[in-house]
């Protein structure tokens, strides 16, 4: 009997998994013009998703209603470079100069500053100028990962790039990371924190790197070809952390799987430059933002690109004015936040978790009810918060929703009661500190 489910599921998930994706919302539900301040620099979702915070190129922080764009918080703080949720509480990560800023969002104070004492104006006599080109957090590891650009006041177009590694409210540097002569450095953890991705510049082209967390030992093993012809513009980890892509001034989106170290797609795109790049928490689309060649204009637009089916799913072009900046979506895949000329845009994207469809791939693992007491039970991990979970049937119909999550929860497992449900196969996702986590539930009887 169960294997006739497990037929049956894979068979409906393949004919439903396209049209659900295809239903992607393109209302925008607001619009704040930071032409003014240079536009949009960088956004965070922070307080569980209800907000986000933008930085413009003016180094000025703002805070937003997710729903509504009513504007709490508007100050000159530092150039936002990451958002991170530590021990339940979210912090801004700005960049002044040199230096980094750890900003409590709740109390809306600096709470910790990090910056590179000894490099910080010179070396060996040599003078420098330093600058911090990106940052990534590990709230497991208790680390941060800061890529530095440091040019050579007395040398025209020589610039030196290194990683250094913090702990988490401590300025003093533990590891530090030659990243040899490049043009730009992008540093990123993958989401179950066992590898710190960065671009490098090789011999003939761009490589990503990554550095396992455990040794940070160079590995040549550990190098992602084929190589990029332009600039690495983004890095981005699948929710699993089992595949990454990157996006090039090439135009070129690349994918790898993370276990063989192999290239598994060059999506057929038509683009000079592609930008920001995400993936969806539903773990199989990808979402980025490029600019692309019409009718003798440089052009913006957002695409949505089906992993499993490997094609374009949509395109949000010109007419809806994007730059191809800047896209970030919410952990349950409600809001796409992206840049539009000196605009801030958030759009809905209802339909990417009304009409959840689960490729068998993304499935964490497979949950069969008790069969005396119908009732399942997880085992959560301790480091994750839990906020909410939702139930679907295999048509992607949502049957349950429950948003205080604590009154299934006991000693630190999960629980819930499936006697009310038929017969049949169901999806429970849910909504953690990590991000959305989804179990395949078999119900047998």
């Amino acid at each position: 009997m169960r294997y006739i489910f497990i037929l049956l599921f894979l068979f409906v998930c393949g004919l439903f998994n396209h049209y659900a994706f295809s239903k992607i919302l393109q209302d925008t539900l607001w619009t704040r013009d930071l032409s003014n301040e240079g536009g949009v620099n960088h956004v965070g979702f922070i307080n569980h998703d209800t907000q986000i915070a933008v930085s413009s190129e003016s180094a000025n922080v703002h805070i937003y209603d997710i729903q509504t764009g009513a504007e709490f918080f508007s100050k000159h703080l530092g150039s936002l470079k990451a958002v991170a949720e530590i021990n339940g509480k979210d912090y801004l990560f700005l960049t002044i100069g040199d230096s980094l800023i750890q900003w409590d969002v709740a109390s809306k104070q600096q709470v910790y500053f990090y910056t590179d004492i000894i490099l910080k104006d010179s070396i060996h006599g040599l003078p420098r100028k330093k600058f911090i080109e990106s940052v990534s957090v590990s709230p497991l590891l208790n680390i941060i990962a800061i890529g530095y650009r440091t040019d050579r006041l007395d040398i025209q177009d020589k610039s030196e790039f290194s990683i250094n590694i913090y702990n988490i409210g401590n300025n003093n540097s533990i590891r530090s990371i030659n990243n040899g002569y490049s043009d730009r450095v992008i540093v990123q953890f993958s989401p179950d924190e066992k590898y710190l991705a960065t671009s490098v510049k090789g011999l003939g082209g761009y490589d990503v790197q990554l550095f396992d967390t455990k040794t940070w030992l160079y590995d040549v093993n550990n190098i992602l070809y084929p190589q990029h012809n332009d600039l690495i513009n983004g890095i981005t980890f699948s929710p699993n952390a089992n595949v990454l892509a990157t996006g090039s001034q090439d135009g070129k989106v690349r994918i790898w799987d993370i276990q063989t170290k192999s290239l598994i797609d060059i999506p057929n795109i038509d683009c000079l430059n592609i930008g920001d790049i995400i993936f969806s928490n539903l773990k199989s689309i990808l979402i980025f933002g490029s600019s692309y060649f019409l009718n003798g204009n440089i052009l913006g637009k957002i695409t949505f690109y089906d992993l499993v089916k490997k094609n374009i799913i949509q395109e949000l072009n010109k007419d809806y004015d994007y730059d191809g900046g800047i896209v970030c979506i919410d952990r349950l895949d409600r809001y796409l936040v992206c840049s539009g000329y000196g605009n801030i845009k958030v759009l809905k994207a209802d339909s990417l978790t009304n009409s959840v469809i689960i490729n068998k791939k993304d499935v964490e693992s497979e949950i069969f009810p008790n069969p005396t007491t119908n009732h399942i039970k997880l085992d959560l991990n301790k480091n994750y918060v839990c906020y909410s979970f939702k139930i679907f049937d295999l048509n992607g119909k949502m049957i349950s929703e429950e948003k205080q999550i604590q009154s299934y929860i006991f000693d630190n497992s999960f629980e819930y009661n499936m006697s009310s449900f038929k017969q049949g196969i169901y999806f429970l996702s849910l909504e953690t500190s990590k991000g959305v986590i989804t179990y395949k539930i078999v119900k047998e009887q």
